[in-house]
């Protein structure tokens, strides 16, 4: 592999690592947040439910890591993205086993 190769693997690889620790910092908040109303809602409906309710939970944390990392404003919304991601896809996880009657109507396949 090239040298720029290994580089871009090594950038993403750190991106998805500080993502990760972002969204692991927001879950919780976030489920506090979203909880309630996202178990009435079907799982689509909750997911951008979850995004919007979330996402200045998952800003605040990029802003600060940013600063430490020194990263562009290109890097920091990719981050953003990776993080608001995560944090959807765990809030909605936490939701589906907590066995819910309104969850396992909702969301039955």
């Amino acid at each position: 592999m090239s040298f720029w190769g290994n580089f871009r693997c090594r950038r993403e690889r750190f991106l998805e690592e500080l993502a990760e620790s972002i969204a692991a910092e927001c879950r919780s908040a976030a489920g506090e947040r979203v909880r309630v109303k996202a178990e009435a809602m079907s799982e689509a409906e909750a997911r951008g439910y979850i995004r919007a309710r979330t996402a200045d939970l998952v800003e605040s944390q990029t802003k600060v890591r940013s600063a430490q990392h020194l990263l562009t404003l290109p890097v920091r919304r990719r981050i953003m993205m990776l993080a608001t991601e995560q944090v959807v896809t765990g809030v909605l996880e936490d939701i589906a086993q907590s066995e819910s009657p309104l969850v396992l109507r909702h969301w039955a396949a």
